[in-house]
């Protein structure tokens, strides 16, 4: 009988482990199709991306991976989007228990380098910001400070890359993530890539930086920025 349990427990494993590599593997194979579609590069694996952003999800755990990695260029700018996984391990009286945190990443390039802002749902990254003392910057919207946690590096930036419009783009998409990172406008769910995702968070990523003044770009070096109302 014991014999018959073990039996029955390797093939159950078995099976589990058979059903997820092929669920991995059609992820993969639609994930590089779109790419493909688009005229995107495709790698089915680069953990340089781990390392290339800093803040959460980045940096945090360990045994982390960029997935699905596809670069490219959205309405004229560079672009990439990758799954990004890491570990946690933790232990209680139970014993030791590993978990493992998947998000989706998006990056957007923008005209020139800014300080950073991040515009975060609330429970999404909160509990890290509470726990170094960052506090939320409030808007004039009720609405929008329900919503989201906004901190910055710059509070004056925060409020000039949130005009009404943009929060009103953000309240659209309750579940996203974004944040200015340097040169490039980042987004994350709490999700892995699929390409009907793909395609709307970069559309609302691509609105969000053509709202943003263009009084923004000029006083950080960029410059006119064409798209942008001033």
């Amino acid at each position: 009988m014991a014999a018959l349990i073990i039996v029955g427990v390797v093939v159950v494993v078995g099976v589990i482990a058979w059903l997820a590599y092929q669920r991995n593997k059609k992820h993969r194979e639609q994930l590089a199709g779109w790419a493909a579609s688009k005229g995107w590069t495709y790698a089915e694996r680069d953990d340089s991306y781990c390392d290339r952003w800093s803040g959460s999800p980045f940096g945090q755990g360990h045994s982390r991976k960029a997935k699905n990695v596809m670069c490219g260029t959205y309405a004229n700018r560079d672009a990439v989007v990758f799954d990004y996984q890491y570990n946690e391990t933790t232990n209680d009286s139970n014993g030791t228990h590993e978990t493992t945190y998947r998000f989706g990443v998006y990056a957007l390039a923008l005209p020139c380098a800014l300080p950073t802002v991040s515009v975060a749902p609330e429970g999404f990254f909160t509990k890290i910001g509470h726990a170094v003392g960052i506090h939320d910057i409030d808007l004039e919207s009720e609405d929008f400070n329900r919503a989201f946690r906004l901190t910055a590096d710059d509070k004056k930036l925060a409020y000039d890359v949130l005009p009404a419009r943009n929060m009103q783009l953000l309240l659209s998409q309750p579940d996203i993530h974004v944040r200015t990172q340097g040169s490039y406008l980042l987004a994350f769910d709490r999700r892995w890539l699929n390409m009907t995702l793909v395609e709307r968070r970069l559309a609302v990523m691509g609105q969000f930086v053509d709202q943003i003044p263009g009084f923004v770009w000029d006083d950080h070096g960029a410059g006119s920025h064409e798209g942008s109302t001033r």
